[in-house]
């Protein structure tokens, strides 16, 4: 009997994996920038290609930055600038000078929180290739641009960027 159908992948078939963009991204034999993101959450990791299963070589997320007493939402732009900060100063002390992003399956959208967080691993300089007019400007890195927002809850917006300064002044 000859068989006619042929199942995919669990991961294909739940739509988790996009398999021809990571055989795209493994052809480049670097290690790759897995960036993914939650509500509150980012997890930020070097992760190199091995036969028997990738390898990661460096890892962030939000328990590194709450070691720091970071006092902020953890699912927003400074929360993953600063996670990519920390994550890259973790991957240049392991030697490696150049990545390739991986996103995922995460819409690519110009200056979100993505791109927030490579450009905080692109401050430990580290070689990613990447356009620049996706990164976001430096008053969101900043959290200058919820300066409204913290006066309307009562809240110190000098404390936040404050933190910000001081949290890269520890890692530097």
């Amino acid at each position: 009997m000859r068989k006619n159908y042929t199942v995919q992948y669990r991961r294909k078939r739940k739509g988790i994996t996009d398999y021809n963009l990571r055989m795209k991204l493994l052809g480049a034999n670097l290690p790759r920038l897995v960036i993914r993101r939650s509500s509150n959450n980012f997890v930020i990791q070097v992760i190199e290609f091995r036969e028997k299963g990738d390898r990661v070589l460096a890892s962030a997320s939000v328990k590194d930055l709450q070691k720091f007493k970071w006092k902020g939402h953890t699912g927003n732009r400074s929360a993953a600038y600063m996670i990519g900060f920390i994550c890259g100063k973790k991957t240049k002390e392991k030697g490696i000078s150049k990545c390739i992003l991986d996103i995922g399956r995460h819409r690519s959208v110009k200056a979100n929180s993505l791109y927030a967080a490579l450009k905080g691993f692109l401050e430990s300089d580290i070689n990613v290739p990447h356009n620049e007019n996706m990164l976001p400007s430096e008053d969101y890195m900043l959290g200058k641009a919820s300066e409204e927002y913290f006066k309307k809850i009562g809240k110190d917006f000098k404390n936040y960027a404050q933190q910000i300064k001081e949290i890269k002044g520890k890692l530097k």
